[in-house]
């Protein structure tokens, strides 16, 4: 025991520091987890294939989830965590969440670790404590989605770059492992790291071949690199052989499409303007966080020639002016810092970070019409970066009195954004009031699978009708729960299908019994209700 207190006494105050930050996050990603859980119509999908293989209905698959509408299916690694977790800690929703929890957990870690190569200690410690109470990072943590874990294997492929590039280094092997692995899992996470993780790795080899790295030593790196993305990939590799490479033809078709549909100055607006939100909502929660909607509102300023538009536009006009702001002056430190730096591994630190985001911009003007703010996760590390390079720039300032003050109103404001919103967020879900037309959780549509139960006939089949938003966001959640049930569910969403005498549902949004009594979906009459929040499940008669 007294070994123990001796041992605790010689850690660090910063290493205590960390562990509080680390526990926070824990904290703030792992509360209500199962009851919370986003369990939208794609969670509901892996559920069900999870389950089939766990059942021994089907075998593990050879290939992932669809990548967004291009029918290119990316690689099983996502699908495979899932499974491995439901078989060590059971075959529920939330077990399968597991995965990306643990890596979102380590992402703090390896986050803190990455920065100090740059950064004082107080100034990564302060910008780890933002990304562990980022809402955005924890949105990201708190349940399955193919996404979810690529901040983890970025920061990998950072640390393997940063140890390939360093040239005090003789033996390179762990940087090569470090990249190989990155790229051979990122590549299955999301189509971007398809092209971004490869181009910085050849960015990378043309640097150690510019400083005149050994040809032996090279060939050996890119060896150890393809041979592991080989290896993680191998499930695509089969599938392609079997199938004669369908899933590469289906991904070069999309490709090309997304190509050709695209407009050069739109795109390149929409890529920065919505590059500028997403590292304004990750560093302090402002913003919707779905759609990117500063390019809409923007353009629609201009045609005006207006500095006001109608109602809440102007808020968001105003979040597009600050978020080009923080983007504007983050690539400025960005290169200011770069320029300044004469410590070779520091500036390579900054080299790295910058080229990946310049790629990251790039490989995002084909696609960005159809981009999400989740698709800015692949840059979750921009934001915190320029606050880091803020933050320094401020202290370095001695001759401004100010400059100390200045970054406690900084850092006071940013963390007050980010706990308002945990809290509404907290309260939402305590209210039970997360569920809407986008966002299912679990805890809410179990409700209404007791309701559907409870007034079910002995046939034990029911139809699932709704709005439009509400049908396709809750059938897919309801058919999995319903596994577990007697209850079979239909498609019931043309009314033509519905044969009589069975139990129709229908789902739409937060309505009173007035005004219920004034409705008639379908065309049939109201038979009763029950209203959770936001979503009303009505049995109509039949």
């Amino acid at each position: 025991m007294e070994e123990l207190i001796n041992k605790l006494k010689n850690i660090s105050r910063y290493s205590w520091i960390l562990i509080l930050i680390v526990l926070l996050g824990i904290f703030l990603r792992t509360y209500n987890f199962r009851n919370w859980l986003t369990f939208n119509p794609d969670q509901a999908r892996d559920a069900i294939l999870v389950n089939r293989v766990i059942e021994g209905e089907t075998s593990w698959p050879l290939l992932g989830p669809e990548a967004g509408n291009t029918h290119f299916d990316l690689g099983p690694w996502f699908y495979h965590l899932e499974i491995i977790s439901a078989k060590i800690f059971g075959n529920t929703p939330d077990k399968l969440a597991y995965p990306d929890l643990f890596f979102s957990i380590l992402t703090i870690i390896l986050f803190y670790w990455l920065v100090k190569k740059y950064f004082s200690q107080k100034i990564s410690l302060l910008i780890t404590f933002f990304v562990s109470i980022s809402y955005f990072m924890i949105r990201y943590s708190r349940f399955a989605f193919n996404p979810n874990s690529i901040p983890f294997f970025v920061l990998l492929f950072f640390l393997g770059g940063l140890y390939l590039m360093d040239l005090e280094k003789k033996e390179k092997i762990w940087g090569s492992v470090l990249i190989g692995t990155s790229i051979g899992v990122g590549m299955q996470l999301h189509i971007l790291l398809f092209f971004i993780l490869p181009v910085l790795t050849g960015g990378i080899l043309l640097y150690l071949a510019m400083k005149k790295v050994s040809l032996v030593t090279l060939i050996k790196q890119v060896a150890i690199i393809l041979l592991l993305v080989l290896i993680f990939n191998t499930g695509q590799i089969i599938s392609e052989f079997q199938h004669h490479g369908s899933n590469n033809r289906r991904f070069f078709k999309a490709f090309e499409g997304s190509t050709q549909q695209s407009n050069l100055a739109k795109s390149l607006g929409m890529t920065l303007l919505g590059q500028a939100e997403g590292n304004l909502h990750i560093i302090t929660s402002l913003g919707t966080g779905e759609k990117s909607s500063y390019y809409k509102t923007s353009r629609k300023f201009w045609k005006k020639k207006k500095l006001f538009v109608k109602n809440s536009k102007n808020y968001v006009l105003f979040l597009a002016f600050l978020g080009s702001l923080y983007s504007i002056l983050g690539y400025y430190l960005l290169f200011y810092y770069w320029r300044k730096e004469k410590d070779c591994n520091k500036k390579n630190f900054l080299t790295l970070i910058g080229a990946y985001a310049i790629v990251a911009l790039l490989v995002m003007f084909p696609i960005i019409s159809q981009a999400s703010l989740r698709y800015y996760i692949v840059i979750f590390f921009l934001p915190f970066i320029f606050l880091g390079l803020t933050i320094k720039y401020l202290i370095e300032r001695k001759r401004l009195k100010k400059g100390f003050i200045l970054t406690g109103i900084l850092i006071l404001s940013l963390a007050s954004l980010q706990f308002v919103t945990i809290i509404k967020k907290y309260n939402a879900y305590q209210q039970k009031y997360s569920s809407n037309s986008r966002i299912v959780t679990l805890d809410e549509v179990k409700e209404m699978m007791k309701y559907i139960q409870k007034n079910t006939d002995k046939e034990n089949k029911v139809y699932i009708s709704g709005q439009p938003r509400y049908f396709s966001r809750y059938y897919k959640p309801l058919l999995y729960l319903s596994q577990s049930t007697r209850v079979k569910i239909l498609r019931g969403e043309k009314e033509k299908k519905i044969k009589p005498g069975i139990p129709i549902f229908y789902i739409r949004s937060f309505a009173t019994r007035e005004e219920l009594k004034t409705t008639s979906p379908l065309g049939r009459k109201v038979v009763n209700s029950q209203s959770s929040g936001n979503i009303t499940i009505i049995q109509l008669k039949n």
